[in-house]
């Protein structure tokens, strides 16, 4: 659902100098007739007189537009940032300009957008930026948060890497999106996979965007520009990790929880994807979840593993309910029976995933989460079976 902005008196300054580049952003401005108008400047000095005139509420600035200041790719942002002080600036890039853009949000652009997604994503991040300029920091999070209730929040964490985590989030959150409005976001600072499993055409806004702001600057608007709707599933929205080596600001507790708690007024469920360690910002994420599924291989290691991890969750004073879910990699033979493995992480098993190599792989391959591309495959059916159960963890079976 678009943000709804205060008034339909919304001019847009462009500054572009490709007249090929111009008609899809105005197509993507004009869809929703009377609330934006759009004037195109060719030139950065031609846009700052425009902006001297008044009324302007936003500057959508393309890195590409001819320099002439040497080789640097920020050198008409500088200028345009310091000739039009209060006005906020997006920048648009092309793929290979995303680090020189992710520099201008780091030198106080707004925000930044792919020019090959201003065709779907342009006009939510418009209202976005104007809607955020307009309100002080926090503003629009304390209304929502006080109109919404918070989301359940559902975190998977996997005892090692590999063990399926991404996979078992995504599916997760397919299930409950169903019926409900879904969130699965991945926080990690380091480059993600989650935009692996979908049919991702391009680059879209991801968890990057809100590790370069300050954590109490972060609000709805910022929030829900880097969601990305998974159209084949209505109610699912995806929040990618970090889709560059480029290293972006720090993922701190602080922005774990300022993140986390605009999300929970966002969707029903937010299922949330973590790495496999117990860092401070993992232990800010777990405190805040109102269920921490633990991802378990069915192997004497990984349950040792396992053993060590809930030990030490444990001994924190505010840990959530905790679950086990086991996943079978292989048909290989175990010496412990789910009973066992049930006695000596000492918390209930939830699901048990059968091995599905063929079925993971083709589902994968096909960009659709599993459930949606073999719904009646066992391994379908009992991921199924365990987002019912993490959504209703009171319930017996």
């Amino acid at each position: 659902m678009l943000l709804e902005t205060e008034s339909t008196n919304v001019l847009v300054v462009l500054i572009e100098d490709d007249p090929a580049s111009i008609e899809p952003i105005r197509e993507a401005l004009a869809r929703r007739e009377g609330w934006c108008r759009l004037q195109c400047a060719g030139s950065v000095r031609t846009g700052i007189a425009r902006v001297a005139g008044g009324g302007v509420s936003l500057i959508l600035l393309d890195l590409s537009l001819s320099r002439g200041d040497g080789d640097d790719p920020l050198s008409h942002f500088r200028k345009l940032h310091g000739e039009a002080a209060g006005v906020p600036i997006v920048v648009l890039c092309r793929a290979e300009e995303e680090s020189a853009a992710l520099s201008a949000v780091r030198s106080g652009a707004a925000d930044y957008m792919m020019k090959d997604r201003c065709a779907t994503d342009l006009e939510r991040l418009v209202q976005s930026v104007v809607e955020r300029h307009r309100h002080p920091a926090g503003v629009l999070r304390t209304k929502t948060s006080s109109t919404r209730k918070a989301g359940t929040m559902i975190t998977l964490l996997g005892t090692k890497g590999g063990v399926g985590t991404t996979t078992l989030a995504l599916n997760v959150g397919s299930v409950l999106a169903r019926r409900s409005k879904a969130i699965v976001a991945e926080l990690r600072p380091s480059l993600g996979t989650l935009s692996q499993f979908v049919r991702q055409q391009s680059q879209t806004r991801n968890f990057t965007s809100l590790l370069n702001m300050e954590p109490a600057a972060i609000a709805e608007a910022q929030a829900a520009a880097c969601l990305w709707p998974y159209r084949p599933i209505p109610g699912l929205s995806l929040l990618f990790g970090p889709q560059s080596v480029e290293p972006g600001g720090p993922l701190s507790p602080a922005h774990a929880k300022a993140i986390l708690s605009i999300l929970a007024g966002l969707a029903d469920f937010i299922v949330i994807d973590l790495p496999a360690e117990l860092s401070d910002t993992n232990r800010a994420v777990i405190r805040a979840s109102d269920l921490l599924a633990l991802v378990v291989e069915r192997d004497p290691i990984c349950v040792q593993a396992a053993k060590m991890i809930l030990r030490a969750i444990e001994s924190w004073s505010d840990a959530p309910q905790m679950v086990a879910i086991i996943v079978n990699r292989s048909a290989l033979a175990s010496s412990a029976s789910m009973v066992e493995i049930e006695r000596q992480l000492g918390i209930p098993i939830f699901g048990v995933m059968p091995p599905a190599a063929d079925v993971c792989n083709a589902a994968h391959n096909a960009h659709t989460p599993l459930v949606a591309f073999d719904a009646d495959s066992l391994v379908a059916e009992t991921i199924t079976a365990l987002a019912k159960r993490l959504a209703n963890p009171g319930e017996t079976r």
